[in-house]
């Protein structure tokens, strides 16, 4: 009889080894995730310089980015992204002058991907819907978006607040 339990010790030990396998990768994969959780701030500097540095940029488009960039201000939930208003601002777009709304809107997202450095979003944004839309992160703190899909151009954020 004694040999009966050893191969269900055996089988305990694999089981368990088994268990902790796949708890690692699920936990790795999970926390491998950059967290968006919080309230991010536009960054002109961060914007304006790498858009100046490495893309072949019209005057006039660095003036808008200029006149734009810094402005907006975005807080993420677990599922919701939340854009806060802001004052309109009066721009100039190819010498006539237009008013620049932020307008406040609240709408879902869903993150489909991610690594490390990446999250694929989608979301319910009523005037620009996406899927797998890329959110890269430089640190924990800082992240980019391209401005329009496909586009070279980028967006900075900085996180201003972790709790919401």
């Amino acid at each position: 009889m004694p040999h009966a339990s050893a191969p269900l010790s055996l089988k305990l030990n694999t089981m368990k080894k088994v268990i902790a396998l796949f708890s690692a990768l699920f936990l790795n994969n999970v926390y491998a995730c950059p967290n968006i959780i919080g309230t991010w701030q536009s960054s002109n500097e961060l914007s304006v310089k790498h858009n100046k540095e490495n893309l072949d940029l019209e005057p006039h488009t660095i003036k808008f980015m200029n006149d734009v960039f810094g402005v907006l201000k975005i807080t993420f939930t677990e599922n919701v992204v939340h854009m806060h208003s802001a004052p309109t601002k009066k721009i100039e777009i190819k010498g006539k002058p237009h008013d620049f709304t932020y307008e406040e809107l609240r709408y879902e997202y869903k993150i489909e991907s991610c690594n490390k450095k990446t999250l694929f979003i989608s979301d319910q944004n009523p005037y620009y819907q996406s899927k797998n839309e890329p959110i890269t992160f430089i640190d924990k703190d800082t992240y980019w978006v391209p401005t329009m899909p496909g586009s070279d151009e980028r967006e900075y954020f900085v996180r201003i607040s972790k709790g919401i």
